[in-house]
C-alpha cells in the first residue's frame, strides 16, 4: 500500500520548480515527467509520485535506478527486477528471472510503440507489449557487451549503451548494430546516453562522443577538452548543452563546437557541480556543500 510521506525541503523545492521534461539532465535519484500523473521519482527501494497536491510512495523490492512512462503505464528498473505499475489503478506486477529476465539487475528501462527494452547486466531484454513475451539479447546477437547501462528510444530506433559501445535496434530490419571504438567512439564503458537535436551524446569512461545520426560519424571530446575528469550533470538548453564536472560547469558551444567555462566560475563555492536546472531567467547550479547557489542572467541551473 502507498504511503503519503514527505521529502527534504530541498527536493521538494526541485520538484515543484522542475523544468520541462526536454531539459532534463542527468539526475541521481532517478526522475521522471509523466504529462498524466505527475513526477516519479526514485528513493532507494522505493519510488514515489508527485502530483500537485498529493505525495505517494510505493515499495520495491530493491533500489531503483530507472523508469519508462508508457501509456497509463510506469516501467520501474531496480536491483530486484523490473516493476509493471498501472498508475490509475496503483496495481502493479514483477518481472524477473523467474519470469525469464537474465539478471535481477535492471540498470535501465526504455518503451517503445511496440515493445519495453530492459537492460540488464547480463544482457538486453525486449519485452513485446501486445503478448508479453520476452526476448534476450547478449553480444551473440550483436550487442557490444551484456552489460547494458542506459536506454534511450528515438522513434522507431531504441539506442543502447554498454560497458564495450553503443547499439542500436531498428524495428525495420529487426537486429542490432553495434558502435564500438573501430567505428570512431571514444572509449569503451558508455554510461549514459542523450539526445541534442538529431545528435546522439555519449557519456563514457574517456569523455563525450557525439554520434551524427544520420551519417553515423563521430566527434569525440576529451575530459581535457571538457574541463573535468568526470561529468556529473548535463542539462540540454535548445542546442547547447550545459555540463556539471568535478571542476566546475561549463557549456558545448555548437557555433565553434567547443566546450567554454562559464564565466562566472569564480562565484562559486566549490568546482564539484553535481545538479543544473534551467528556469526563465536564472540558473541555480548544485554544488557540494552549496545546495542552491543562484546565479542572475544564466539560462541554466
Amino acid at each position: 500500500m502507498p504511503s503519503s510521506r514527505l521529502l527534504g525541503a530541498a527536493a521538494a523545492a526541485l520538484l515543484v520548480l522542475a523544468p520541462v521534461p526536454s531539459a532534463l539532465g542527468r539526475r541521481n535519484p532517478p526522475v521522471q515527467f509523466d504529462e498524466r500523473e505527475g513526477i516519479w521519482i526514485g528513493s532507494n527501494e522505493a519510488f514515489v509520485q508527485q502530483t500537485r497536491d498529493r505525495w505517494s510512495a510505493f515499495p520495491a523490492a530493491g533500489t531503483v535506478n530507472d523508469f519508462a512512462v508508457d501509456q497509463g503505464l510506469v516501467w520501474v528498473a531496480t536491483d530486484n527486477g523490473v516493476i509493471r505499475f498501472e498508475s490509475d489503478t496503483w496495481q502493479s506486477t514483477t518481472l524477473g528471472m523467474d519470469e525469464g529476465l537474465p539478471s535481477q539487475r535492471v540498470a535501465t528501462v526504455a518503451a517503445d510503440d511496440q515493445y519495453v527494452w530492459f537492460g540488464t547486466n547480463k544482457g538486453l531484454v525486449r519485452y513485446r507489449k501486445h503478448d508479453r513475451t520476452l526476448r534476450v539479447y547478449t553480444d551473440e546477437d550483436g550487442l557490444p557487451h551484456r552489460a547494458v547501462n542506459d536506454a534511450l528510444a528515438i522513434g522507431r530506433q531504441v539506442w543502447f549503451a554498454t560497458r564495450n559501445g553503443i547499439a542500436v535496434y531498428d524495428a525495420d530490419l529487426d537486429g542490432l548494430r553495434a558502435y564500438t571504438a573501430r567505428d570512431g567512439l571514444q572509449g569503451e564503458d558508455v554510461e549514459e546516453l542523450f539526445l541534442v537535436g538529431d545528435d546522439l551524446w555519449c557519456i563514457t569512461d574517456q569523455g563525450l562522443s557525439r554520434l551524427r545520426i544520420r551519417s553515423r560519424s563521430f566527434t569525440n571530446f576529451s575530459f581535457t577538452e571538457i574541463g573535468g575528469q568526470r561529468i556529473n550533470a548535463y542539462l540540454i538548453d535548445g542546442d547547447r548543452v550545459w555540463i556539471g564536472t568535478d571542476n566546475g560547469l561549463t557549456s558545448f558551444e555548437p557555433t565553434s563546437d567547443t566546450f567554454q567555462p562559464f564565466p562566472q566560475q569564480a562565484a562559486l563555492r566549490s568546482r564539484n557541480i553535481v545538479g543544473i536546472e534551467s528556469f526563465v531567467d536564472r540558473a541555480i547550479v548544485d554544488v557540494v556543500d552549496n545546495l542552491a547557489l543562484v546565479l542572475p542572467g544564466v539560462k541554466s541551473w
